[in-house]
Parts: structure tokens; sequence; C-alpha cells
């Protein structure tokens, strides 16, 4: 944890890393995690529709154990949120959004090999 699964229009995937990159950088930076505990993926698409048809879009998903207080989960949002922003600050026609979710942490198991 946390978990932050970015999905987007394969369009904008011309440096995944970079992007991959980035969101680990916002979420080591929020001081709220371990780096050793960061897990950033992306899921790009090919097929897809929003709004009216010509936007493309980035959605992060950041899934954080519970305990988190509400302004430390909005200080995340928006931290991610700005570094998405400034990455993709060229291209038009785009939808941004970033989504923080409590996992339960009395049920989420973790083993490392």
């Amino acid at each position: 944890m946390p978990h932050c699964t970015i999905e987007l229009s394969s369009q904008l995937l011309s440096d995944p890393q970079q992007i991959l990159s980035l969101a680990f950088k916002a979420l080591s930076s929020s001081q709220l995690f371990q780096d050793k505990d960061i897990k950033v993926r992306l899921l790009p698409y090919d097929h897809f529709k929003v709004g009216n048809g010509d936007q493309l879009f980035i959605h992060a998903s950041v899934s954080i154990l519970s305990g988190r207080n509400k302004e430390q989960k909005n200080d995340l949002s928006t931290l991610l949120l700005s570094e998405i922003k400034s990455h993709f600050n060229d291209q038009t026609n785009l939808v941004i959004t970033v989504d923080i979710r409590d996992m339960d942490s009395n049920s989420y198991q973790k083993e490392t090999k």
C-alpha cells in the first residue's frame, strides 16, 4: 500500500516510465508512505468514450489503508492531480480525475517473498 492505478487514453502513453515516476514522486513526497511500499501501475485504453467522444482521459485511483484523515487524503489527491496536470500541461481535450480510497486495514493482507 498504497496502490496507485492510472487508467488513461493510450494516445497519452508516449513515455510510460515518466508517468509512473511522476505518480511515484507525488505519493512519496506526501510523506504518508515509505517508498518501499508504493506501487504504481498504468492501464492504457485503446477503446473508450468520454463526454461527447473527443476527449482523452487520465484517472488515477489510489487505494490506501484506512486511518488517514480527510485533510491528508485531500492533500494527496491535490498533489497527484498537480503532478499529472503539470506533465500534460500542453495537452488539450483532456479530463484528469483522481480518487483516493480507503482499504479496510483489518482485512488487507500482504505477503512479500
